[in-house]
């Protein structure tokens, strides 16, 4: 590709931005401080004021990185996003400022990721709590569980127990593969621990080593050290883990009733379903309830207006209106 930015230049109808955005996706993509420096590298070869400028529509809500995203969007979210992995978060906050006050409104959520960016810049560079209420703003927006899990491991680090495991509560609940949540498990194990609940500690602790298992990861040295400590071997052929199904049926009873601090949860019937992604839900009290179809537990095929459900209700935010609103989680049918 290195050719192809030798024989063009930065124009209309050129293949050289959209050659330099694509190395430095991959780049980015691969890791480590050094690719992400390579990133910037290529990037700073552009004239941000050359570059397609965003078109912003409420009808249109693209992931990252989608064909629909301008130019101009896509330099935005790939300078972010190589700052932050290059260790440069100053840097990383002070672009995404720049381009936030510059363009308040993006196309679908890309104003969400360059805020999610910022606030793992805030993390990291040690403003915990400016990363924390950023993120929670954002979660009320695209709830996400690697935010919620985020929060809990800096609400963690700065030793406040409850706060850290209400939100890997919330993490843990939320729409997302348990192989992916491997590092959230292990997480929920420490907090555990540190709250003196060792028997359900353990389990998590369990849940995360099947889960390792299972898609052939090491098992880290500290995570063999805390499970030691729990009395658990977790040597090859000699280990007492069952397969993360077996924990992920045992701990999601129990997760579902930490949600809610014990209290029943509401009940109501499907209203509407509309895009095959969202609806709404009448309550028992007559409330319409908005909730996303990623928030069911069950077949889509189980849902339908009339169908009577129960669920959770937490806060969230109403993008279109501009104000706080509610939401329905963990929906199952009655």
């Amino acid at each position: 590709m290195d050719r192809i930015l030798a024989l063009t230049k930065q124009e209309k109808f050129s293949p050289f931005t959209w050659v330099v955005l694509t190395i430095s996706k991959l780049l980015v993509a691969s890791g480590g401080e050094e690719k992400a420096r390579q990133a910037l590298s290529y990037l700073n070869r552009l004239n941000p004021q050359l570059l397609e400028a965003p078109k912003p529509s409420p009808f249109v809500k693209p992931k990252e990185g989608a064909v629909s995203a301008s130019e101009s969007e896509t330099y935005a979210l790939r300078r972010c996003k190589a700052l932050l992995f290059a260790g440069e978060f100053a840097k990383c906050i002070d672009f995404a400022n720049s381009e936030l006050v510059a363009f308040p409104t993006r196309m679908g959520a890309y104003d969400i990721w360059l805020s999610y960016y910022r606030a793992r810049a805030f993390g990291s560079s040690g403003q915990t709590d400016a990363a924390c209420k950023e993120l929670r703003r954002l979660v009320s927006m695209k709830p996400e569980w690697y935010m919620e899990h985020l929060i809990a491991e800096m609400e963690f680090q700065q030793g406040n127990v409850e706060q850290s495991w209400l939100s890997c509560v919330k993490a843990s609940t939320m729409t997302g593969k348990p192989g992916a949540k491997v590092r959230l498990f292990i997480l929920m194990a420490r907090v555990l621990d540190a709250k003196g609940d060792r028997d359900c500690a353990r389990k998590h602790l369990l849940l995360h080593i099947a889960l390792q298992k299972e898609v052939g990861g090491r098992i880290r040295e500290d995570v063999r050290e805390l499970a030691t400590s729990h009395q658990i071997n977790c040597t090859e052929g000699k280990s007492e883990v069952q397969p993360s199904s077996a924990y992920m049926r045992e701990l999601q009873p129990f997760w579902g009733q930490q949600m809610t601090g014990g209290r029943p949860r509401s009940l109501g019937r499907v209203k509407s379903l509309f895009d095959d992604r969202a609806g709404f839900i009448k309550t028992d009290d007559g409330t319409d309830i908005y909730f996303q179809l990623r928030d069911f537990e069950g077949p889509r095929s189980a849902l339908a207006p009339g169908t009577k459900v129960s669920f959770n209700i937490v806060d969230s935010f109403d993008r279109k209106k501009g104000k706080a609103s509610s939401r329905a989680e963990l929906v199952r049918t009655e």
